[in-house]
């Protein structure tokens, strides 16, 4: 069985909403205070790394997850940097020292340093 980090931005999601798949565990659910269309997670060093991406409000932002009550827990941003507005963010991947990030219709890479 395979398990499952389950990662929402909207209210009105249980575990009970997914437990009829038999193909994943879902362990447990990691809430955001403020919405973000996450396009890339990569854990690094016991925390995420995440892309969110939409025109003006794209980041890059580290999330520590903390627990909750139950198997519901929250992901908290405690590091981010906003990306030019003209950019949409999207995928990202860490080589060496140097986290890359997608772009949508721009195709560009950007890059940051750790």
């Amino acid at each position: 069985m395979k398990a499952a980090l389950f990662f929402y931005l909207s209210k009105g999601i249980s575990l009970s909403d997914h437990e009829s798949n038999p193909d994943y565990e879902l362990l447990r659910i990691y809430k955001r205070e403020k919405p973000v269309f996450t396009q890339g997670l990569y854990w690094h060093e016991g925390r995420l790394l995440e892309s969110g991406g939409m025109y003006g409000i794209s980041s890059l932002s580290w999330l520590e997850l903390e627990e909750g009550e139950g198997n519901q827990g929250h992901a908290k941003p405690i590091q981010s940097t906003l990306i030019e507005p003209k950019y949409f963010a999207e995928g990202i991947t860490l080589l060496e020292d140097t986290v890359y990030m997608l772009t949508w219709q721009e195709k560009k890479i950007l890059t940051f340093d750790l």
